[in-house]
């Protein structure tokens, strides 16, 4: 259901598989669960990414050491067939998943590169860091399309929407721009519309099927726009510390986030904002929360995955 004055029953969640994840010498510093909920990726301090079977989760089908330096990001595209990581060493790496070889290695960033993201179509990769540079990369063709340098303070996170109208952008001064992709290759940083509700840090950006995206931040604020008609719908807090991570249900009605201070997972109407259920997860750091394809809700951190059903 996309009607965002829908209505449904309030789901009832309880955790009904928690699966732990050996293998790493090195700090989890990001992770991913594939679309159909089928494997598992972590990439470490120490450069190598890891794939495990979710249902054998002691199963290590795979590992590439990928980077020289620490990986702060993984992007795989909807199809689950493409994989890209990032990390300290500036260079943004693309993966086929179907043989796990390396299909290609950009490079285009002077400083520690801080999220990367695929395209909903799988065309394009964007990665943001340190030196405030937005890339846009043709992971089709394998060459650059765009180079944008913006002004201010290092850039924290990205995001494309649905059906591809626009990319979303987060820094650390607590802005988000707003890129329409119709622009590109002559995309410029006066095409974009600028958001500034955050007082600091942008640390998340999520999308819906129904025209909503969601932004979070050291704050400890989420705020919850109509990113087409660039207006704030409304804004709430998950009183938690800051949001590590936000997710949308496929129906757009419900809205996960991760907040850094309780473990805890919350999941909220996303419509009027009520908290529709919590749970508490015993990891050392909970990094991710990702509503699969077919609904599951997927809370992760470190070695831990905790698959949610409702």
């Amino acid at each position: 259901m996309n009607d965002l004055t829908g209505t449904r029953t309030a789901p009832e969640f309880e955790p009904i598989k928690v699966d732990e994840f050996w293998g790493h010498q090195y700090h989890v510093t990001a992770l991913l669960v594939l679309n159909s909920g089928s494997h598992v990726v972590t990439g470490c301090a120490d450069g190598v990414i890891r794939i495990f079977e979710k249902n054998a989760p002691h199963a290590l089908i795979g590992q590439m050491k990928s980077h020289d330096k620490q990986i702060n990001c993984l992007a795989i595209s909807e199809n689950d067939v493409t994989l890209v990581s990032a990390g300290n060493d500036r260079v943004i790496n693309v993966f086929n998943m179907n043989d796990l070889s390396l299909v290609k290695a950009f490079k285009g960033h002077r400083k520690n590169i801080t999220d990367v993201k695929i395209s909903r179509d799988a065309k394009i990769v964007c990665s943001v860091g340190w030196d405030r540079r937005v890339n846009f990369w043709d992971i089709k063709n394998y060459k650059k399309i765009a180079l944008l340098t913006l002004d201010g303070k290092p850039l924290s996170c990205c995001g494309f929407s649905f059906k591809n109208y626009m990319l979303a952008v987060g820094s650390w001064s607590g802005t988000v721009k707003l890129f329409p992709l119709s622009k590109l290759p002559k995309l410029e940083d006066e095409d974009s519309v600028t958001l500034s509700d955050h007082s600091t840090k942008v640390t998340s950006i999520a999308f819906s099927r129904a025209g909503m995206m969601a932004t979070g931040s050291y704050d400890g604020f989420v705020y919850i726009y109509h990113y087409r008609g660039f207006y704030n719908l409304f804004k709430f807090n998950p009183d938690g510390g800051w949001i590590r991570s936000m997710a949308f249900s496929p129906d757009s009605l419900l809205l996960a986030t991760i907040t850094d201070a309780d473990f805890m997972v919350k999941v909220w109407d996303a419509v009027s904002q009520e908290l529709e259920c919590s749970f508490q997860i015993s990891t050392e750091d909970l990094l991710l929360c990702q509503f699969l394809h077919d609904g599951r809700l997927i809370a992760a951190g470190s070695s831990l995955s905790a698959e949610i059903s409702y």
